[in-house]
């Protein structure tokens, strides 16, 4: 009888480890899914902020290229203007011109240099986005700094033309820094332009699709 106790004892202590097992496995892999289920979770998470991000930063690009352009084009119609006017015997009043310009704020461009952006963008585009802020920059200071000078031009001159141009018709050499000034902004806010386009737009659209594959 003793022989076959221990045989019925032996087997059910077999049962019970397989059981206890059993059930260790399946409370492992329950543990183990939830786990991969919510890094995975995170995971599309993260993505999604990101690929918010990019988009923000294509649509925040997409704005600064519109007001670009369009300050490229106001400021060169302005230069061509005032030389043709000139050219053609004439001598028209050097002023001030509200719709020059440049109001850009560059909110998500400055978040780039955030640790965390940083990381999405990746080192490479970001040197480019601080080469490209410090030309926006350059620019809202160049457009600012024509438009107080032209109010001082018109304060002081009163917009009188026998002040500002000489006895030939050609602009005193004290005031051509009018025109220059024109000449530069419209110069740097195309080359801006083109860079924005060309570079900039499809570097982050390509950032784009790498997050979306």
């Amino acid at each position: 009888m003793r022989p076959l106790f221990l045989s019925r004892s032996y087997r059910l202590l077999r049962l019970h480890w397989r059981r206890l097992l059993s059930e260790l496995l399946v409370v492992f892999i329950g543990v183990y899914g939830a786990f991969m289920l919510n890094s995975y979770r995170e995971s599309q998470h993260e993505r999604q902020v990101r690929l918010t991000y990019l988009n923000s930063f294509k649509a925040e690009l997409g704005s600064i290229n519109a007001f670009t352009k369009s300050l490229a084009a106001t400021s060169d119609t302005l230069h061509m203007r005032y030389q043709r006017a000139i050219a053609a015997g004439e001598r028209p009043l050097l002023g001030v011109h509200p719709e020059l310009i440049y109001p850009i704020n560059m909110l998500i461009i400055r978040s780039a240099f955030h640790q965390g952006h940083f990381e999405v963008i990746g080192s490479k585009y970001v040197v480019n986005i601080s080469n490209g802020s410090n030309i926006i920059s350059l620019l809202q200071q160049r457009v600012d700094l024509f438009q107080e000078k032209s109010r001082e031009l018109l304060l002081h001159t009163g917009g009188d033309p026998a002040l500002l141009y000489a006895q030939d018709g050609s602009l005193k050499p004290a005031y051509h820094w009018y025109l220059q000034d024109l000449a530069f902004l419209s110069r740097l806010a195309s080359q801006l332009q083109a860079v924005i386009e060309k570079e900039a737009i499809t570097d982050i659209e390509r950032l784009i699709n790498e997050h979306e594959q």
